[in-house]
């Protein structure tokens, strides 16, 4: 079984769905989205069990590396791809799955799409200026707790 079955499923929803997807960056950024919109619905908390501090490069999460790792050649294909300032991942679907008894909210899926759609090919520095710019992450401290 997934460590953390509703983010896994998530993720893997959006790279099947919306990918792949270019760099491990925007795919926090896709999930943290997702997860924002959430919480402000339903009582500050987060749909997946991911837990987002306001770090160096915006919202981070240990749970979201975890389940990339956990599912890479799996669920995800994450290929590492050179360019010009080093190397970037990009997330394709995978052959199999472990969590298709895994279901997700319908309501979360709408923000996957809304998300997916509104973000998944913008230019990455829009997608940063997005989260960066609003109040839940500037309000916070190095280190903190997002939501």
């Amino acid at each position: 079984m997934a460590p953390i079955p509703k983010l896994c499923k998530s993720l893997e929803y959006l790279v099947d769905r919306w990918g792949p997807v270019e760099g491990r960056t925007r795919f926090m950024k896709l999930i943290y989205l997702a997860d924002l919109e959430w919480a402000r619905k339903h009582g500050n908390a987060p749909y997946t069990e991911a837990n987002y501090y306001r770090w160096n490069h915006g919202p981070f999460s240990r749970e979201v590396l975890r389940a990339l790792e956990w599912m890479d050649g799996i669920e995800l294909v994450a290929s590492n791809i050179p360019w010009d300032g080093g190397n970037t991942f990009r997330y394709s679907s995978g052959e199999s799955t472990r969590l298709s008894h895994v279901q997700l909210d319908p309501e979360f899926v709408n923000l996957l799409d809304n998300i997916g759609s509104r973000w998944g090919s913008r230019p990455l520095r829009e997608l940063l200026e997005h989260v960066y710019g609003d109040a839940t992450f500037t309000e916070k401290k190095f280190g903190e707790h997002l939501f």
